[in-house]
């Protein structure tokens, strides 16, 4: 499970902070493997939610050398496995991710979702109709995915943000790091025109990250999503659509513009 959480079988049941959830869905890249991605990432947690317990029996969470504290001490996670993707039929795979997300968000759980291409965050985002304020989205990606259509077909991974932008409990949204806004213009005159933050990966670099969030309106109900082709191919170099000149870390100290 992810970062060895317990796992639940019956959302109805959830009871937790944090609610981790995998959405094995490709259908909407032509460059298929992004639905091995959750179990994958189940394979490589990086620590042990169960490892440790503090004296109240909370989850002790993990230690910070450098900031000599223990993170996400106390903070209850469970794992709701994979969402069921069935091969050939997107709109019923979407509305099952929707179904989903709406019975997480009515539990009051901070969900992680984890893909699958990024074609499934307008279904997510969809599963937040009924959180009964306004959403506003942050959105980490090397390209707008701000495309009404391609070839017709609405709902794949180059047009998620245009679908969330026609939700009426969709606010704000702060896009960053695109450095691949493709052809045509008409996308980012609309996301323009409807009052989006843009940020360039070359702006983002020139402000500098503390800068760029700056620029985020504030918000009481944000979804953030990130799309791994905003890092550069260097870093990851197995992203569906990579793009030169994105995001990558040093070998010491935070993430860098």
């Amino acid at each position: 499970s992810f970062y060895g959480a317990p796992w639940c079988e019956d959302i109805s049941k959830l009871d937790a902070d944090v609610a981790f959830v995998g959405v094995p869905h490709d259908q909407g890249t032509p460059m298929p493997g992004a639905r091995y991605a959750p179990n994958v990432l189940r394979d490589t947690r990086s620590f042990s939610y169960a490892a440790g317990r503090d004296e109240n029996g909370k989850p002790g969470g993990y230690f910070d050398i450098d900031e000599n504290r223990h993170r996400l001490a106390g903070v209850t996670m469970a794992d709701c496995g994979n969402i069921y993707n069935q091969p050939g039929d997107v709109d019923r795979n979407f509305w099952r991710i929707t179904r989903v997300m709406r019975q997480i968000a009515a539990r009051r759980s901070l969900f992680v979702a984890f893909g699958g291409d990024h074609s499934i965050t307008a279904p997510i985002v969809r599963g937040l109709d009924q959180v009964g304020r306004p959403i506003d989205i942050v959105h980490f990606d090397a390209h707008h995915d701000y495309r009404d259509h391609f070839q017709g077909v609405r709902h794949m991974n180059g047009g998620p943000i245009r679908r969330c932008a026609e939700f009426p409990w969709v606010r704000n949204i702060s896009q960053f790091g695109i450095h691949d806004p493709g052809y045509p213009r008409e996308p980012v005159d609309a996301l323009r025109a409807r009052g989006n933050v843009l940020v360039s990966a070359d702006r983002f670099r020139e402000i500098g990250p503390e800068a760029a969030m700056a620029l985020v309106p504030e918000s009481d109900t944000m979804y953030v999503t990130f799309d791994i082709d905003v890092m550069d191919p260097s870093v990851c170099p197995a992203a569906a659509t990579p793009v030169p000149g994105g995001r990558s870390p040093p070998s010491n100290g935070p993430l860098q513009p």
